[in-house]
């Protein structure tokens, strides 16, 4: 029996429009999501740069990072995201 489980991606941009994504994932797995992929998936665009992206599962709980990337200096961080509608 296949054991994967649905989760939602919401990608939200500074005026409020906002696109879904259903990903799945292996129990204990691991999925790596760039936002400009998002981006690209959903056709959701920002001309100022800004997006809010929310993680929700009703199945699993889910522990989510973030890895920020700024590129003019290659400073990276890493910094857990915070619980939505249905906990990460």
């Amino acid at each position: 029996a296949d054991k994967r489980i649905t989760y939602e991606i919401q990608l939200t941009n500074s005026h409020g429009e906002r696109k879904t994504i259903e990903k799945n994932i292996a129990p204990n797995g691991c999925d790596i999501l760039k936002l400009s992929d998002l981006i690209k998936e959903t056709g959701l665009t920002d001309q100022e740069g800004f997006y809010t992206v929310w993680i929700f599962s009703s199945k699993a709980h889910l522990y989510a990072q973030h890895i920020l990337w700024r590129k003019s200096n290659n400073t990276i961080a890493v910094e857990h995201l915070y619980a939505g509608k249905f906990g990460l």
